[in-house]
């Protein structure tokens, strides 16, 4: 009776240890998957900000182009 008590009290304690690690993955799950949101959002915000920098660089590429070829102009005149 003693060996089955023991065994029985060991088996309760493995359970018990295998939920503490359960709910401690979970949070770590939870803390990864917020984490990762948050950094998502982050890279969109940043693909954003490329996006527009990209756009004034290609205006003002634009614009140079074209005050070059007016002040070329200018200068045959």
């Amino acid at each position: 009776m003693e060996t089955a008590d023991r065994a029985k009290r060991h088996s309760e304690q493995e359970v018990n240890d295998v939920r503490e690690a359960m709910a401690s993955i979970a949070t770590a799950n939870s803390l990864v998957t917020t984490e990762k949101r948050r950094l998502e959002g982050d890279l969109r915000g940043l693909q954003q900000e490329l996006d527009n920098l990209m756009s004034m660089m290609k205006n003002s590429e634009e614009k140079t182009r074209k005050a070059m070829s007016d002040a070329s102009t200018s200068i045959l005149i």
